[in-house]
């Protein structure tokens, strides 16, 4: 991890070292390749326009590399919440916030 933090210049080593709570972590991992997604996005335009260049057949910039980022999110219809899973959710998180304050995390 202490060297995402410094490749990827997502966090401070310091803090990292001394104030990062466990719960910081996963949406760092999950989120870490947005920090390079324009350097990558921009090598790729540059690839895609010298292979295109030089090919009588038509190419996409995905043909030459594909990203995670790439990939179609679900286009399914989202479904709805009833009034009684909403509230559930509300009390949930309601819990979950007040076990955070007791624990001094937020």
């Amino acid at each position: 991890m202490t060297l995402l933090c410094l490749e990827y210049k997502v966090v401070s080593i310091e803090y990292f070292l001394d104030r990062m709570r466990y719960y910081e972590i996963r949406p760092l991992l999950d989120n870490m390749d947005r920090s390079v997604k324009s350097d990558w996005e921009q090598t790729r335009l540059v690839a895609y326009i010298m292979a295109q260049s030089n090919s009588s057949k038509k190419i996409k910039p995905t043909d030459i590399v594909s990203f995670s980022w790439d990939k179609k999110e679900n286009t399914e219809k989202p479904t709805q919440l009833t009034q009684e899973q909403r509230e559930e959710m509300i009390e949930r998180a309601r819990k979950q916030e007040k076990q955070l304050k007791e624990q001094g995390l937020i």
